[in-house]
């Protein structure tokens, strides 16, 4: 994983700005959804965009970035229940990466952003049946990644919100 060269990306629909490492690829999908809760229903568009580590192959762990941002015809569905979700994007920077992997939320307006990171990602790829996954990271590297998924997030800006 080359962290030496950063560079910024922008979200193509305008709604974030954030650094990664010159090196990773970025994956955009976006789209029209329903949700339904409780006899509910909800209509949105959906905005992702994957930041990833270039894995060689599908024995090695990556480490990647999911930011999802879906932005509402009207008020947003509880996810929580009866626990209110944080309304200041500030809460998604100050949060610290400390497991393998994590998934902050926080709701501006009529729109809900969620960030999901990974520390040691590995493929989905189906594998042999004799494979076996490699050893997990060194505690030194797990550290590392967290810094460096934490640099990552504590870069989001967003730009827009609906």
């Amino acid at each position: 994983m080359d962290e030496s060269t950063w560079r910024q990306f922008t979200d193509p629909h305008g709604c974030f700005r954030i650094e990664i490492p010159a090196s990773w690829q970025v994956d955009l999908w976006d789209g029209s959804f329903t949700h339904g809760q409780h006899g509910r229903v909800w209509h949105g568009t959906r905005f992702v965009t994957e930041l990833h580590s270039l894995v060689g192959d599908t024995n090695t762990w990556s480490t990647s970035v999911t930011i999802r941002i879906e932005q509402f015809d009207g008020t947003l569905p509880p996810i929580f229940g009866d626990i209110p979700e944080p309304t200041d994007v500030s809460f998604l920077r100050t949060r610290r990466a400390t497991h393998d992997s994590d998934w902050l939320t926080c709701i501006l307006g009529h729109a809900r952003i969620h960030i999901q990171y990974a520390i040691q990602h590995m493929s989905h790829a189906y594998h042999h049946e004799d494979w076996q996954p490699p050893a997990s990271l060194s505690p030194d590297e797990q550290h590392r990644r967290r810094a460096f998924v934490q640099r990552i997030i504590n870069s989001f800006d967003l730009l827009a919100s609906g």
